[in-house]
This record gives C-alpha cells, structure tokens and sequence, in this order.
C-alpha cells in the first residue's frame, strides 16, 4: 500500500500554534481583573476585621468606664495594650469625650476606637447616656 493509497486521516495531538496564542490572550485579559478582584477582597476583609477588633474594645473598654464609673472629667484617651484589648487591638488607640446632654442631669461619654493613619484615621464611635458623679453618688 502507497501513501497515495492510504486514505485515512492522522490522528490530531496537540493545540495549533493559533490556538496557543489564542489562549494566552484570554489569560492576559482575564487574568489581571481575577487578581484585582481577589486583592479587592483581601482588603475588605482586612477593613472588617479592623472594625470587628475596634467594635470590640469600644465595647469592653466604654462597659468598663460605666461599671467603674471611671469616666469622670473632660475626658481621656490611650493606646490599646495586649493585656487589657487583646494582642490583635495592640496597633489600636482610644479616646472618651464626655459632653452634656440635654437633660442637666446627664452626660453623654463618646468612646472612639482609631486605627491607621494618624492624620486620617478610620474609627468606631459607641455612645451612652451616663449620670454625672457628684459627692451624693460618690
């Protein structure tokens, strides 16, 4: 049997030089908006585990200040400690303001948590309504 003869078709193994490049244009295309998108969740990730570490400390720290009745005067603020707000709020700060409200006989005590940048900082703020201390409460 001649070559001429045969007249059946070579299998096909492999991918034809067009369709290589083909595919690696898709994967140009593609692949740099699948990484924006995973960067993009990596950073809201980062943001809501920031405000779930805030969220926590204004809440132990603001429930302590009341319990402790330690809030007294203009206000006041610090830095978060491992110890006190756990080792994940230790690049944390906070601060209390404490303002009249409208009844005379109360006061309202503003607890902020901050992170980040400290021209620019990202915060969480919890308020209450809390009796000023006098002598007669004291």
């Amino acid at each position: 049997m001649t070559h001429a003869q045969c007249n059946f078709k070579q299998p096909h193994h492999g991918f034809t030089l067009i369709e290589v490049l083909i595919s690696i244009m898709v994967l140009a295309l593609v692949l740099p908006v699948a990484l924006a998108g995973i960067s993009a969740s990596l950073r809201g990730v980062s943001q809501v585990r920031n405000q779930d570490v805030a969220l926590r400390v204004a809440q132990s720290r603001l429930a302590l200040m009341v319990a402790e009745s330690s809030w007294s005067g203009s206000g006041k603020s610090g830095n978060c400690d491992a110890v006190t707000d756990g080792e994940d709020a230790v690049d944390f700060r906070w601060e209390v303001v404490i303002t009249p409200w409208r009844d005379p006989y109360l006061s309202t005590l503003r607890m902020s948590v901050l992170w980040g940048n400290p021209l620019d900082p990202q915060r969480v703020t919890l308020e209450t309504i809390v009796t000023p201390m006098t002598e007669s409460t004291l």
